[in-house]
C-alpha cells in the first residue's frame, strides 16, 4: 500500500516513497503550471474555495473549472489529517507534514483513479457517498490495471493554487468554518450527476452550434451559482459565500482598502 505521507509527496512523485523516481516529473511540472495559468487567466484569477478545521482535521473545497466546458466546475476536496505516530507535528505552523487524502467528481479521476486510491488510502472517507460504488470496489482494468495513483491534474491545479495563497500556512485556517461530514451534502455534486450535467452541457454547446442566433443556457454543474466570491480581503480571498445567488466578484476600489 502507498503510503502518502506528504502533499508534496504525491506531487514529487504519485507512485509513492519506494518506488522509481518518475523520469518526466520536470515535464509534468512545466505541463501543469502552464495549463493552471491559462485557467486562471480565463476565470480572472479568482478560484472558489471553502476551508473547514476540526481539530487537527483540516479540509479544503476547491471548484476546479473545467479545461473544456465554459463555467463547469469540478469539486476538489483534501484532507489534511494526522496518523498517532505523527502526533508531533500538531505544534507545526504549517500542513507540509500532514497525510493527505483526496476526492474529485472529475470524471477522469473516478473512471481511472478513484479504485486506486481508495485502495492505497488515498480517498476521503467522508466523500465516499458522492461518488459511484463501482468506481470504488472495481478497478479500471483498462485505464489504470495496476492499480497505481498517478498524477490527477485537478489535484496538481489544487497544490499549485494553495501554494500561490499560502494555504499551507495554518495561519490562514483561521476562518475556516467548523467540519462535520454534512457540509458535502449540498456543496458537492456526486459524480454520476457531473457525468449528466457534462452530457447536458455537450449536447447544448452542439445544438448552439448549429442553430446560433442566442447561446443556449447549460446546466451548472456543482452548483456554483449558488455562491458568492468575496475579495479583496486576504481572510476571505476566494471564499465561497452563500449569500450569493449567482457567482459575483467585489470589484477592488481605487483607493487604498484597510485590511480587516
Amino acid at each position: 500500500m502507498v503510503n502518502l505521507v506528504k502533499y508534496i509527496d504525491y506531487i514529487h512523485n504519485p507512485l509513492g516513497a519506494g518506488t522509481a523516481v518518475m523520469t518526466q516529473r520536470g515535464l509534468y511540472e512545466k505541463l501543469y503550471n502552464d495549463k493552471w495559468d491559462a485557467l486562471l487567466l480565463k476565470e480572472n484569477g479568482n478560484i472558489a474555495y471553502l476551508q473547514y478545521k476540526k481539530d487537527e482535521d483540516y479540509y479544503i473545497h476547491f471548484k476546479i473549472p473545467s479545461e473544456v466546458i465554459d463555467k463547469f466546475y469540478y469539486d476538489i476536496v483534501i484532507r489534511f489529517y494526522l496518523l498517532p505516530e505523527s502526533a508531533t507535528y500538531k505544534m507545526d505552523t504549517n500542513l507540509n507534514n500532514y497525510n493527505v487524502q483526496f476526492y474529485s467528481n472529475d470524471p477522469s479521476f473516478v473512471f481511472s483513479f478513484a479504485y486506486a486510491f481508495n485502495k492505497h488510502d488515498a480517498f476521503v472517507d467522508d466523500l465516499k457517498f458522492k461518488i459511484s460504488k463501482i468506481a470504488l470496489t472495481q478497478e479500471a482494468a483498462v485505464r489504470n490495471p495496476q492499480s497505481q495513483l498517478g498524477y490527477v491534474k485537478a489535484f496538481y491545479f489544487a497544490f499549485l493554487q494553495m501554494k500561490r495563497l499560502m494555504l499551507f500556512s495554518k495561519s490562514n485556517w483561521e476562518s475556516a468554518k467548523k467540519y462535520s461530514k454534512s457540509v458535502w451534502n449540498s456543496t458537492v455534486t456526486h459524480s454520476d450527476d457531473i457525468l449528466e450535467a457534462i452530457k447536458e452541457a455537450k449536447a447544448a454547446k452542439k445544438k448552439a452550434s448549429k442553430a446560433k442566433p442566442k447561446q443556449p443556457k447549460v446546466r451548472s454543474a456543482t452548483n456554483i451559482q449558488k455562491f458568492k466570491i468575496v475579495s479583496p480581503n486576504p481572510k476571505n480571498y476566494g471564499h465561497l459565500d452563500k449569500s450569493g445567488l449567482i457567482p459575483t466578484i467585489d470589484k477592488p476600489s481605487k483607493k487604498k482598502q484597510k485590511l480587516r
